[in-house]
């Protein structure tokens, strides 16, 4: 009897990755109020590592509180 080799053609889903840097152990470096933005939506999931690389200057949120509660609760 003659081996067979299977070979099974899988596909390949391309998933568009967070756009936060990423350090070296693979945690996601938040530097801005962007940044923070990010955190939770989309492809930045809360299952992620998150890393705070420097103070975030938020004042801009206590104008626009609402939309970040839309943000992170998509």
């Amino acid at each position: 009897m003659k081996p067979y080799i299977l070979f099974l053609a899988l596909p390949f889903v391309a998933h568009a990755a967070c756009e936060l840097n990423q350090n070296k152990a693979g945690e996601y470096e938040v530097a801005t109020y962007a940044d923070l933005q990010l955190v939770g939506v989309e492809d930045c999931s809360l299952d992620a590592d998150y890393r705070l690389v420097k103070d975030i200057d938020a004042t801009e949120s206590k104008d626009n509180l609402f939309a970040l509660m839309v943000t992170q609760y998509k």
